[in-house]
This record gives structure tokens, C-alpha cells and sequence, in this order.
């Protein structure tokens, strides 16, 4: 995990050339459903998805690459590589959901705990795009799955 830690974190505001240093060159677009185009990068143990708007990265999506649970750890390091302060919990009102938001309210992370997805945010990008599918209806599966 030593030198997943060391490469893995990537920072909301990083431009174009700044995200290519830290991750390398994309090994392919990805094409999401609720997020359009994303570069794709390949970070050691995990897939990097990264939403570049007006040439700076405005949204990191993080999975592992086994598609495994992110531990606690795992979370507060990369929330932490994505500017100093405090991360503070919030309620998302939807079960299998966790979010965070910076303490200079500047980025927030969600957590998609049952697809393992880290998404961390501008705070500007999550009010127009993320909260979508913190706010989206809940498949039937996600219903069963609601405490």
C-alpha cells in the first residue's frame, strides 16, 4: 500500500499537464452516464476517473482496481491529499451513501458503498453534477438493500 499512497491522490484545480505528472498519460476516455467523458488513468491499485472542465480537474472518481470496499484509511487519505483541513461528515439521506465536505467548503467526497466508488468534488462541480446521483431515485436493488 506504500506506493499506492505515494500515487493514487490526485487534487481538485490540477490542470491538465499536473494530472498527466501525477497519474501519467489517460489509458482511455470513459463515457459515463451521469458524468459525460472522463479521462481514465490507472494508479497503482486502483482506477482514476478524472472530469477536466475549462482545463482543470474538477471531479476525481475513485475504485479499486478489484473493485473491493475503500477503507476509512483509504477515504481520509485521499480526501486529505485534496487540500488541508478538516473533512466533515454530512447525511446524504440515502442508505449506502457517505459524504464529507472540506472545512473551507471549497470540496466535498461521496462514497457509494455499495459500488465502492470515492467520488471527491469541487464543491461547485458536486452542487451541479454530483448531487445528481446522491439525489437519483433508488434502483430495486438499493431499495432491498435500505435499512
Amino acid at each position: 500500500m506504500a506506493a499506492l499512497t505515494r500515487t493514487a491522490y490526485g487534487n481538485i484545480g490540477e490542470t491538465d499537464a499536473q494530472i498527466e505528472t501525477r497519474y501519467g498519460k489517460p489509458f482511455k476516455d470513459i463515457t459515463t452516464e451521469t458524468f459525460g467523458v472522463m479521462r481514465g488513468f490507472i494508479s497503482p491499485g486502483y482506477v482514476v476517473g478524472v472530469k477536466v472542465i475549462d482545463g482543470v480537474s474538477e471531479m476525481e472518481m475513485f475504485s479499486k482496481m478489484d473493485q473491493s470496499d475503500l477503507s476509512a484509511s483509504e477515504i481520509a487519505q485521499l480526501c486529505k491529499a485534496n487540500g488541508t483541513g478538516e473533512w466533515k461528515a454530512e447525511q446524504t439521506g440515502k442508505p449506502n451513501w457517505r459524504r464529507w465536505r472540506r472545512e473551507d467548503q471549497g470540496a466535498v467526497a461521496l462514497y457509494d458503498a455499495v459500488r465502492h466508488f470515492l467520488y471527491i468534488s469541487s464543491a461547485k462541480y458536486f452542487e451541479q453534477q454530483v448531487r445528481k446521483i446522491e439525489t437519483a431515485p433508488l434502483t430495486a436493488k438499493q431499495a432491498d438493500e435500505k435499512p
